[in-house]
């Protein structure tokens, strides 16, 4: 995918005309924004030991994120989800011919990061996880790092920090003064056969540097190889789904976007 393309994309987006019916609609098309290169291969090690245990609160645990949603009144906007079906679980059963291999673990990807990165990570849980397959290489994230293996479970990269791939500032730096970089999770990952492309998704909020309170800035991160081959080069583009309008149908935002 090329810078080109994706002004092709938007443009036509742009062009798009909406049916009659939702001529009321207001439409906000926002730019995707090209921030740089970046590669899977550039975490080049992993810490043997941790300096600290801190685990980072998430949005779902931070008061200041429980907003309301459209209409004003004062319904949360998360809810239990006593509407969601629950099928009955099933049996395992033993099946022949498949294979498997350990995938990134909590301590690979708390000790995942290399020079400025090195032990910047968070103890996080529970895995957010995204695995794509394709061209004989296995992408895997697991809340907050990645890494690629071969299809029968060889290392093809050490486990890179999310920040770290996307350029990002380091998520803790753990001398003094201690600073926070951008919170980053729920990876999405995808190996697009036609194109030969791997996509790879994150969710990133602004957070204040010195104290690691979020801020209401908050980006869905885009990456996109250059090639069938996760371990070389990737395109880096950024869209913001911030909700900061101040308008009565975004009563109580700032919201950050769940691209989910």
């Amino acid at each position: 995918m090329t810078q080109q393309f994706v002004a092709a994309l938007l443009t036509s987006v742009a062009m798009w005309q909406l049916p009659s019916a939702f001529a009321q609609v207001r439409v906000n098309i926002r730019p995707v924004q090209f921030v740089g290169r970046t590669s899977l291969a550039a975490g080049g090690g992993s810490a043997t030991t941790a300096t600290g245990l801190e685990t980072r609160r998430s949005p779902e645990e931070d008061s200041k994120f429980d907003k309301l949603i459209r209409g004003g009144n004062a319904s949360r906007a998360r809810v239990p989800a006593a509407h969601v079906p629950r099928p009955a679980s099933l049996p395992l059963s033993a099946a022949s011919g498949l294979t498997g291999f350990p995938g990134l673990t909590h301590a690979g990807q708390r000790l995942a990061g290399s020079g400025s990165y090195a032990d910047t990570q968070f103890s996080t849980e529970p895995p957010d996880q995204c695995l794509a397959v394709g061209n004989g290489s296995v992408l895997e994230g697991v809340n907050s790092a990645f890494r690629v293996r071969s299809v029968v479970g060889g290392n093809l990269t050490n486990p890179i920090p999310m920040n770290q791939f996307f350029g990002l500032a380091p998520g803790i730096v753990r001398t003094s003064p201690v600073a926070y970089g951008p919170f980053t999770s729920d990876p999405k990952c995808l190996y697009d056969k036609p194109s030969q492309r791997w996509f790879v998704t994150i969710v990133e909020i602004d957070v204040n540097p010195a104290t690691g309170d979020f801020l209401p800035a908050s980006p869905v991160m885009i990456a996109v190889s250059d090639t069938g081959i996760p371990t070389g080069g990737w395109k880096v583009f950024k869209l913001d789904t911030t909700s900061n309008t101040g308008t009565p149908d975004h009563a109580g935002c700032p919201c950050f976007g769940d691209h989910r």
